[in-house]
């Protein structure tokens, strides 16, 4: 376990029997970066911390005829155990659970509802200071911490043809109370044993202010070729 500057995890897992599970822990440096206030210079600045986090979670998957059941669930404790320090995260609870089926020979559909409680949860609109403010409303949305209670779903749908060198998939989340969504495609097409074409886009959008939102102008279309030497 960490001690200081140092940082490790554990974890206990069962596989291999009717149901498949693990439990976890991981005591270390969060590696999403906090957003700090500079105040060494005479202009306000920014600086981007990684502080010690805790972090206790578990999964489950098992099958139920044809459908893959599974479920995860983790807890971080943050050093901001009030929520009032905007220069921090705050503690948070998250937790998945879905499902997946495959039809016909290659089309898989995976469904999943995701739910996101962010303890001791301070508006970050309503703080006093400007500057302070500002970094609160900043950090809120960069960590996706917004709102103290979050429910999502996502839904992925993908398939293979032409034996297997021809793939599309086409995922989409959607998360409230904010009415943020993104949706993500990709084709995948092998050309030769060498040559392969991909394309894609990615969209986000939602209500502002949102993290999502926040992302729009990640908004991207892409096409590419690779090879393999």
């Amino acid at each position: 376990m960490a001690a200081g500057s140092g940082q490790g995890a554990a974890r206990i897992e069962q596989t291999g029997l009717a149901v498949d599970w693990s439990v976890s822990y991981f005591d270390g440096f969060d590696r999403l970066p906090n957003l700090a206030l500079d105040l060494s210079g005479i202009a306000r600045g920014l600086l981007l911390r990684h502080p010690r986090i805790r972090v206790l979670g578990g999964d489950v998957a098992t099958v139920v005829g044809r459908f893959g059941l599974r479920g995860e669930a983790a807890y971080t404790s943050t050093a901001d155990s009030h929520g009032d320090d905007p220069e921090i995260r705050n503690s948070f609870f998250r937790g998945v659970v879905g499902g997946d089926r495959t039809f016909l020979e290659y089309f898989n559909v995976n469904a999943q509802y995701v739910l996101q409680v962010v303890t001791q949860f301070h508006d970050p609109t309503a703080v006093v200071d400007g500057d302070t403010r500002a970094l609160a409303i900043q950090s809120a949305l960069a960590s996706n911490q917004w709102d103290r209670v979050q429910h999502g779903a996502t839904l992925r749908f993908s398939d293979k043809w032409l034996n297997e060198t021809l793939e599309a998939e086409v995922s989409a989340a959607f998360f409230g109370p904010t009415a943020e969504w993104l949706v993500r495609g990709r084709v995948h097409y092998a050309l030769t044993d060498r040559w392969q074409a991909l394309m894609g886009f990615d969209r986000f959008d939602g209500a502002a202010p949102s993290p999502l939102r926040f992302l729009r102008k990640n908004t991207v279309a892409f096409a590419e070729m690779r090879l393999a030497l």
